[in-house]
């Protein structure tokens, strides 16, 4: 069973290992890093993607991370909930196959006030 997150609180499941339940209240306190901001915002904004996507749609609205860390923010908003899998696509010509990402149902839509203001 998927549970979602409650965003008045910490975002974690039942089941999450105690270091997710303290991610989870970081965020909840407000203390997400610019980076995880930026992919949750990239997600939001710019709909499901794969790690490479990602790098290249919050680099290419700004972001100077390194895509490396921007695959680190998104596993930190996977643990935390916010992100979770959407499926898996071989770009064409490519060897490997990558997943997609998506924000959480209750992360996927942004009002007009948070689009004014999104990070990537």
């Amino acid at each position: 069973m998927t549970v979602y997150p409650n965003l008045d609180g910490p975002v974690a499941r039942t089941s999450d290992p105690v270091t997710s339940w303290e991610a989870a209240q970081a965020i909840s306190d407000g203390q997400m890093r610019a980076s995880e901001q930026a992919v949750l915002s990239a997600l939001r904004t710019g709909g499901a993607m794969t790690d490479p996507q990602i790098a290249d749609y919050v680099i290419s609205h700004g972001g100077r991370w390194s895509a490396q860390r921007l695959r680190s923010a998104r596993a930190d908003l996977v643990r935390a909930g916010l992100v979770t899998p959407a499926g898996v696509v071989r770009p064409e010509g490519s060897p490997r196959r990558y997943t997609i990402w998506a924000a959480t149902p209750t992360q996927g839509t942004l009002t007009d006030e948070e689009a004014r203001h999104a990070v990537a």
